[in-house]
């Protein structure tokens, strides 16, 4: 997992279809949970819809993991 903006350690919780990232945050900062199967390539594939955060905490999340047998994750950041 790569972090843009996102402060401190991340928690991850994976299921059999979920991956949850639980992580520091700056409030009103906007996040975004991102994917791609290539880290090195190709179009990063945005995982449902920005979150802002209203604490100094987000969790985002990948309701389709079990669709793809390996995934890179990475969150985009953006100030209001």
């Amino acid at each position: 997992i790569f972090y843009t903006g996102v402060e401190g350690p991340a928690d991850l919780t994976v299921t059999a279809t979920n991956l949850i990232v639980s992580c520091g945050a700056a409030v009103d900062g906007i996040y975004q949970l991102e994917s791609n199967t290539n880290m090195l390539s190709g179009a990063w594939t945005k995982l449902g819809g920005p979150v802002t955060a209203i604490t100094t905490s987000i969790m985002l999340q990948d309701t389709n993991r079990s669709r793809m047998n390996q995934r890179f994750y990475r969150t985009s950041f953006t100030t209001p």
